[in-house]
């Protein structure tokens, strides 16, 4: 058992080590933190803020797998599950309400950023 593991521990180095270079690898390293350091430009990647959309997509989402789990509530249960099958079914519902309105809302009921305000 000692030797098959050891057998294990020496191929799997040896595949390694043949695979390393250290050059091509200090340039990965490098090359991976420049990128990671790099700015993200909002406008020129993604192009325009998308948060309603998504909202209204994941409200209805939500709204959907509430409404299915509060259909549970029909099969034949204790009381006790039929309570815990409306609190998750109720709370999916309500979060799913919470996103649609969100994504309702107008951009001129947006906040204003605080930059942005001009103090008489």
């Amino acid at each position: 058992m000692i030797k098959t593991r050891l057998a294990y521990l020496l191929v799997s180095s040896l595949f390694f080590i043949s695979f390393t270079n250290a050059a091509d690898q200090k340039a990965n390293v490098e090359a991976f933190f420049t990128q990671m350091n790099k700015e993200v430009d909002f406008e020129k990647e993604i192009g325009h803020a998308n948060d309603k959309d998504q909202a209204k997509v994941l409200g209805w989402l939500s709204c959907v797998y509430g409404a299915f789990v509060l259909i549970l509530l029909f099969i034949p249960n204790s009381m006790s599950a039929r309570w815990a099958l409306f609190g998750c079914g109720g709370f999916m519902m309500s979060v799913g309400l919470a996103l649609l309105a969100y994504s309702r809302k107008s951009v001129s009921e947006a906040p204003i950023p605080i930059a942005e305000i001009e103090l008489d």
